[in-house]
């Protein structure tokens, strides 16, 4: 489901960028409405938003640029042994901001530097393989 604030401003130039998004998440096998891991949802949004940035054009969104890189390098660090913990709250804190351990949106912003990583040398990317990849085996080969 997709819910429009139509009272936003310019959500109708920012609507197809949101379904590109969404539309990455729906492919996916391993989506599971919300049922996956840190590691997972870190790759779940830097494939969605690198697939729309590929289909549609435009500049990054400001969730996907949200914190600069040595930032994201520290927050990488902090977050390293909690990949696989799959807890709502955490994920509302990393990719929210919610308490005061974490920038908003850094999980986004750290996702789409992941799968920026991960895209760097792969030259003709498949994005109907990409998108219904194992996140966890992305995770894996971009951390190691």
């Amino acid at each position: 489901l997709i819910f429009l604030n139509t009272e936003a401003k310019n959500w109708e130039k920012i609507l197809p960028f949101t379904v590109a998004h969404e539309f990455a998440h729906s492919v996916s096998e391993y989506y599971g409405g919300g049922d996956y891991n840190l590691g997972q949802g870190l790759i779940f949004e830097g494939l969605a938003e690198h697939f729309r940035e590929t289909v549609l054009g435009g500049e990054p969104a400001p969730f996907s640029k949200a914190i600069n890189e040595k930032e994201i390098l520290n927050n990488l660090e902090k977050i390293k042994n909690k990949m696989e913990i799959n807890d709502l709250n955490l994920h509302f804190e990393i990719f929210f901001g919610q308490g005061e351990n974490y920038p908003l949106w850094a999980g986004y912003t750290i996702g789409y530097y992941l799968v920026g990583k991960y895209l760097e040398d792969k030259k003709d990317v498949d994005w109907k393989v990409l998108l219904r990849k194992n996140p966890t085996d992305i995770l894996k080969e971009v951390l190691k």
